[in-house]
């Protein structure tokens, strides 16, 4: 959506809802300074993704919602603000950019008749049960396994017509996604349908969910939680799904597998004493590269840029091109087994809570690590830093943009008493 058009709708809504009472809502101002050492994988000899050593990220962020036509309207808009300090290492020299945009987070509309809701538009919904990422979020994008907690609202919602069923203990959904541009940006590039099904067996919560695209594409999902006591919880979050999209090195270059794919996640939290909890997760991927897949892999980026064309699939990929399915995909260039593990102490002193979070690749010792604080000075103004590292550069965490981070933020956040 161009600027103008962002802009226009931005005009009409705030328009719209000045002349109603809003039931709830929220504004959110984060400003957030960085400095990072730019990670020179083989993906990014001299930094040609053009990477950031320093930038300011600044969020406006609010939403709300409204009754109107026996119904309620929700609504939730983002803008970002992104100042960088790009060094460009060909030329030796620094490039500076300030770029700005508006993102609709969610824009729909809600009827509740007796145990039915109907919703049309874009909404936000997790249905997974894991923390640091959940297989079965395959309606709405899963978050960044490197912010979880989605601090700056990166995380847009899906398109959908829904009708909802509640009943005592369970809850079906059902699903309409038609073939946008937010609908089809992973594994489902054509309309697709879903459902869900949810079950409350005290102290079991259960979901089975699967998604449809008219192409044959199929997701299959199951999830689970059991409280044990007060002090512990067990979850479970798996995927099953019936292609595999990956490229993979060989012999003859790069080729996809015609299996189906599984994603498991088992884990938990624990309480063991007031004010401190323990999240820990193992998370393993079917169609991660195996390490003899991984070398290959490493021996290809050293010849790639020198190749004139590369086989992908039996057929020529000029090799530029080959590079640039890469890019496009170096978020997902792991390896099978991994561990998560995250601790959090409220009021370690007063108003400062403490969180270490690590992200352990099980196959070849790699891992991301981030220490943060956060200090609550008044109820609506917070502050907090992150200080992250990312270690292992022979392995999968060796392919993301940094290798070190150093963050401080600031977040002020109004709302009604509502809300």
């Amino acid at each position: 959506m161009k600027f103008a058009n962002r802009k226009a709708l931005v005009i009409a809504m705030l328009t719209f809802f000045a002349g109603h009472e809003l039931a709830a809502q929220q504004l959110v101002l984060i400003s957030e300074p960085a400095a990072n050492q730019i990670n020179h994988s083989p993906l990014n000899p001299k930094n040609v993704q053009s990477l950031n050593k320093m930038a300011v990220t600044n969020v406006l962020y609010g939403d709300a919602s409204i009754g109107v036509l026996g119904g309620q309207w929700n609504t939730a808009l983002r803008g970002l603000q992104l100042f960088q300090i790009i060094p460009d290492e060909q030329r030796a020299q620094n490039a500076l950019t300030n770029d700005f945009k508006w993102d609709l987070i969610e824009l729909n509309y809600q009827l509740v008749r007796r145990n039915f809701t109907f919703t049309a538009g874009r909404k936000k919904m997790k249905m997974g049960v894991g923390y640091v990422g959940s297989p079965s979020d395959i309606i709405i994008d899963p978050p960044s396994p490197l912010d979880p907690g989605d601090r700056l609202f990166n995380i847009k919602g899906s398109d959908m017509l829904q009708a909802t069923y509640n009943g005592a203990k369970d809850q079906i959904d059902l699903f309409y996604l038609p073939n946008t541009e937010q609908n089809t940006r992973l594994y489902f590039k054509t309309h697709s349908f879903a459902g869900r099904y949810y079950r409350n067996l005290e102290p079991f919560e259960l979901a089975a969910i699967a998604r449809w695209g008219t192409d044959g594409t199929f997701q299959a999902a199951l999830n689970g939680t059991v409280a044990i006591g007060e002090k512990l919880e067990l979850h479970t979050d798996n995927m099953y799904q019936v292609q595999n999209t990956a490229l993979y090195p060989g012999d003859a270059g790069l080729a996809s597998k015609q299996q189906p794919v599984f994603r498991l996640l088992l884990g938990g939290q624990w309480s063991p004493v007031e004010k401190f909890n323990i999240v820990f997760e193992g998370i393993h991927f079917s169609d991660g590269y195996s390490n003899a897949e991984w070398d290959q892999f490493n021996q290809l980026l050293d010849v790639l840029p020198r190749m004139g064309f590369v086989p992908v699939d039996g057929a020529p990929v000029h090799a530029g091109e080959a590079l640039g399915r890469l890019y496009e995909a170096k978020d997902f260039i792991r390896k099978r087994n991994y561990l998560f593990l995250r601790l959090f102490k409220t009021g370690i002193i007063k108003k400062v809570d403490v969180e270490w979070v690590n992200y352990i690749g099980l196959d070849d010792g790699g891992f991301f690590s981030r220490f943060s604080l956060y200090y609550q000075l008044r109820e609506r103004i917070g502050f907090y830093g992150h200080a992250q590292k990312i270690t292992g550069r022979n392995s999968g965490f060796g392919f993301f943009d940094y290798s070190q981070n150093l963050i401080v933020g600031v977040k002020v956040r109004w709302w009604n008493k509502d809300k």
